[in-house]
């Protein structure tokens, strides 16, 4: 009897990259003949203080039209988009290259396929096995990135262009917002300002638990990080992006006001960016428009904490690397302003004294969070840890702290930093303990009104 042999499709991850093995399979799981592995690599290369993004084939040819694409047509954009824009369409060549495709036969049944292939679905278990599963919002970032590419290339695929207009009207104490979207048929991720609830968040009762308990473990950093996030609303990247510089006075009026500088640096890492700020190209533009800033102020005692915990940090890395603090040492944006020789980053990885990432922040919070009996969100980030402290910072100031000292929808917004009200209006909504109370009131009083109706 003749053996039955079937096409597998499997991820695998080969020094630390998502690759994939294509190759025919019998019912035992074994290999009629060696699998093909499909890696597409993609290369990084600086020159002249701009990062180059190297796509190739499986081949280890270089694609032309997309090396055109990324750093030519998306060349003002900043550095992480272009990084996402490359990692998006080597997924898309890894796809091609798996069901033997090209640009321009893109049918509306393999779009379908590609969307699942993104997502990490298997198209079938006896025929496939993903590894890595992709939120909608990413294979929606994803889709728009070779949406845009196959326009580019003047070959745009139809079922991918699909869309049609919506607006988006919200009305809220007398505000109103208009906004008119695009919404591509193909479109994965839901809009968000659409759910019934108010985003997860920490309680301020939850932060005082995380704050003691860092506290006894005398994790200094942990409690910076900590009310960084919650009472100033800063989000992970912003906190991991500060640096001794951006710990100054600001001439207000005609007083000196502690304040932080958020900005972004030339060879910045993704995960220390701060949002909406255009990442400087070159170190020449400090000093220029291009170097935006934004001044978060804080009290008096937040700052004089900082300091001190600044010095401690340092000085504490210095007795346990003795081999310098070089991988802390960041830019400095205005030379005659900083009076140390080195301008250095605020914190720090203990484990291996360089710069703490957002990876190794992850594992402490969860600690934290876990010893604080706070339940963890493990299956998608939409929870994302850090940023319930920064929803938990808006619920503080407009709905949980006394009346008197609450924001006004309009204040939340700026304190925020948020480009569209619309964004604030999220946290107008009930939670889930508004709707349960609600209804437990609703009901307690109309069983006492009408006991017949009670069971």
């Amino acid at each position: 009897m003749a053996t039955h042999y079937e096409e597998y499709l499997e991820e695998v991850v080969l020094r630390r990259k998502t690759c994939f093995r294509v190759g025919k399979r019998d019912e035992f799981g074994q290999y009629a003949e060696e699998p093909v592995l499909i890696s597409c690599p993609l290369d990084f290369k600086e020159k002249d203080e701009f990062l180059y993004a190297i796509p190739h084939n499986n081949d280890g040819q270089v694609i032309a039209d997309q090396y055109r694409f990324i750093n030519h047509h998306h060349r003002r954009d900043a550095e992480n988009t272009r990084r996402s824009i490359a990692k998006g369409l080597r997924l898309y060549n890894c796809f091609k290259a798996t069901h033997h495709l090209t640009d321009d036969i893109l049918t509306p049944d393999m779009v379908d396929m590609l969307i699942a292939f993104l997502c990490g679905y298997d198209f079938n278990p006896t025929c496939s096995h993903m590894l890595t599963s992709r939120s909608q919002a990413v294979v929606d970032n994803i889709l728009s990135s070779i949406r845009t590419y196959l326009s580019y290339i003047g070959k745009p695929c139809a079922y991918l262009e699909a869309s049609r207009v919506v607006s988006i009207i919200t009305e809220y104490d007398g505000l109103r917002s208009t906004v008119q979207r695009t919404k591509y048929l193909t479109s994965q991720a839901k809009d968000p300002h659409k759910d019934d609830y108010a985003p997860d968040h920490i309680l301020p009762d939850e932060y005082r638990r995380l704050r003691e308990i860092a506290f006894k473990r005398g994790d200094n950093q942990a409690i910076i990080m900590l009310a960084l996030m919650y009472i100033y609303g800063l989000r992970l990247g912003e906190c991991l992006g500060l640096t001794q510089e951006d710990i100054k006075f600001i001439q207000v009026d005609d007083e000196l006001k502690p304040a932080l500088i958020l900005r972004k640096r030339k060879g910045e890492e993704r995960w220390s960016c701060a949002k909406n700020l255009r990442m400087v190209e070159s170190r020449k533009d400090y000093g220029t428009n291009k170097d935006r800033r934004v001044v978060i102020f804080i009290t008096m005692a937040f700052y004089q904490d900082m300091a001190q915990f600044v010095n401690n940090e340092l000085n504490m890395a210095r007795r346990k690397f003795k081999d310098g603090l070089s991988p802390l040492v960041a830019d400095i944006c205005n030379p005659e302003e900083f009076e140390h020789e080195d301008n250095h980053y605020l914190f720090v990885n203990h484990s291996r004294g360089s710069r703490l990432n957002g990876q190794a922040w992850g594992r402490t919070l969860k600690s934290l969070f876990l010893e604080a009996g706070i339940p963890l969100d493990s299956e998608t980030r939409d929870l994302n840890l850090s940023h319930r402290l920064r929803h938990g910072c808006a619920m503080l100031f407009y709905r949980y702290i006394d009346e008197a000292h609450r924001l006004s929808l309009e204040q939340l917004q700026i304190y925020l930093r948020h480009a569209n009200i619309k964004t604030t209006l999220v946290y107008t909504k009930p939670t889930l303990a508004d709707t349960s109370a609600i209804k437990e009131n609703f009901q307690g009083e109309l069983f006492e009104t009408a006991p017949y109706l009670k069971f």
